[in-house]
């Protein structure tokens, strides 16, 4: 091969290689983008996830702990007032004081993380925690803890 027809290859053949390694430059890049976001999809649904499952541990711990208050507060607070009474019932007045107390007590119950993100999920919280502390006296009549 003569230096003429060398140099004629490589006038023509590096544009080509060029553009090759453009195109597969480009390629990589591609591909690389598209690996970047599954992986960010990924961690995206396992913070989720995460989150989920904290929101129901949450979800269990106030459950258990408004139980356990509504038990104690009938065996502390409850008893008492009905003997103390003449129709061995709680008056209106009584019993809003005591859904009050238990909710103030589950409320300081739960950390603010916790409290945090109950919150995020269903909102304000002293309306689902008097939902929730309401359904334990329910559930907590209906077992025959409570009269």
């Amino acid at each position: 091969m003569d230096s003429n027809t060398l140099e004629n290859v490589l006038a023509i053949g590096m544009p080509v290689i060029i553009a090759i390694i453009g195109y597969l430059a480009k390629l990589a890049e591609l591909f690389f983008k598209k690996k970047k976001e599954e992986i960010d999809k990924n961690m995206e649904l396992k913070e989720k996830q995460d989150k989920d499952d904290r929101f129901l541990k949450y979800m269990g711990i106030a459950a258990e702990n408004a139980h356990n208050i509504v038990v104690m507060l009938n065996a502390d607070i409850v008893e008492g007032l009905k003997k103390a009474s003449e129709d061995g019932k709680l008056t209106e007045d009584e019993i809003v004081q005591i859904t009050q107390s238990a909710v103030l007590l589950l409320s300081n119950s739960l950390s603010d993380d916790a409290k945090d993100l109950l919150a995020e999920f269903v909102g304000d919280l002293n309306d689902y925690f008097t939902m929730l502390v309401k359904a334990k006296v329910e559930e907590v009549k209906n077992t025959k803890l409570l009269k």
